[in-house]
């Protein structure tokens, strides 16, 4: 008669093997990697304070006016870092815990940060011939009532290609690889294999999910909006409190919107095109009326700071119009793309 076996020899909770290349090591290196990007906008965040103080603790050269700190450009400085900070640190834990939601979540994230970055490298291309000429002026300021600078032009033109190349690579380059590597299908497989349980995010197609998190993205930024009580409104920059009363009425439309589109509902994504053309057509007749360096004054702009955006003619011409209207086009496309993904229409769709 055979001994029973014993319980401890009974394996518990053992992993199949995979069938497909596991991708454990990449996404814990990535996972890393973006923590720790997650960690220096987290210094960022407590430089920024630091170094506004010891700007205003130097002495300025006799003869020069240096502008005041705005302490409110600091706070939301400050607010900005530690929120991306956060998020950046929470995404790339995920991924290191080899949880189902990182994926989405970096794609929605380094997606972002991709078209942001391209988006920035064709607006500073325009501006490129008048970078040179603000660095000048911002020199010249500077050293305004002291010893003077006089830099020759290749050395100038050198610090403007240094700032080109690193927007590249921060910009585009980076998260252009996070992207090739969180859209591998082998990257899926291994996050479902570790967690074989559906995650809140399998609920909801990626692209879907993406608009919503950027939806309630907008409702948090309401209160930057309330610290700069101006926007553009069909023809003229709204100010003061019917300024800060639209960015809460925004706020709340945008919150509403949020849910509306993570629960795929028709009507969230007819509001979210509706707003969409409502807001690019009243910044596109705005700004073809009123200069747009006139809303950096509105904001509180000093006018040391808007003698060096006047230096980038682009921005009193036609410009700011064309790339709002390219951007808006690209965006109501994309979501016309998404479209099958809400309403009746959501029961059949199956891709993330």
């Amino acid at each position: 008669m055979q001994p029973p076996t014993p319980i401890h020899d009974t394996p518990v909770n053992v992993t199949p093997p995979m069938t497909t290349p596991d991708r454990r090591t990449g996404l814990m290196v990535f996972g890393i990697i973006t923590m720790v990007l997650g960690g220096m906008l987290g210094m960022m965040a407590v430089m920024a304070p630091i170094g506004a103080l010891m700007t205003a603790a130097v002495p300025s050269p006799s003869g020069y006016q240096a502008p005041p700190v705005m302490w409110r450009n600091i706070l939301v400085a400050i607010l900005l870092y530690l929120g991306t900070a956060a998020l950046l640190i929470w995404a790339g834990l995920g991924s290191v815990r080899l949880r189902r939601w990182s994926r989405p979540i970096m794609l929605i994230v380094y997606w972002t940060w991709l078209l942001s970055g391209i988006a920035a490298m064709a607006f500073t291309a325009f501006m490129l011939p008048d970078m040179a000429d603000a660095m000048r002026l911002a020199i010249a300021q500077s050293s305004s009532g002291g010893p003077s600078i006089d830099l020759p032009d290749v050395f100038i033109w050198i610090i403007v290609l240094f700032i080109v190349a690193f927007q590249l690579v921060l910009g585009v380059i980076l998260p252009a690889v996070f992207v090739w590597f969180y859209s591998q299908t082998d990257v899926r497989l291994t996050l479902e294999h570790y967690q074989p349980t559906p995650d809140w995010s399998d609920r909801t197609p990626t692209t879907v999910l993406g608009v919503a998190l950027g939806l309630a993205l907008g409702a948090a930024c309401v209160p930057f909006g309330l610290l700069y009580p101006a926007l553009p409104l069909f023809g003229h920059i709204t100010t003061g409190w019917s300024a800060a009363g639209i960015w809460v009425a925004l706020g709340a439309m945008l919150a509403v919107l949020a849910l509306g589109v993570y629960r795929q509902r028709t009507w969230a994504w007819w509001g979210t095109v509706l707003l969409s053309i409502v807001g690019a057509a009243s910044s596109i007749i705005t700004f073809s009326q009123v200069e747009f360096i006139e809303m950096y004054r509105h904001m509180g702009m000093s006018e040391q700071e808007l003698d060096m955006l006047r230096e980038y003619r682009a921005l009193s011409g036609p410009l700011v119009n064309v790339f709002t209207a390219a951007m808006t086009v690209a965006w109501l496309i994309f979501l016309v793309a998404i479209r099958k993904h809400f309403g009746a229409a959501a029961l059949s769709s199956t891709t993330r």
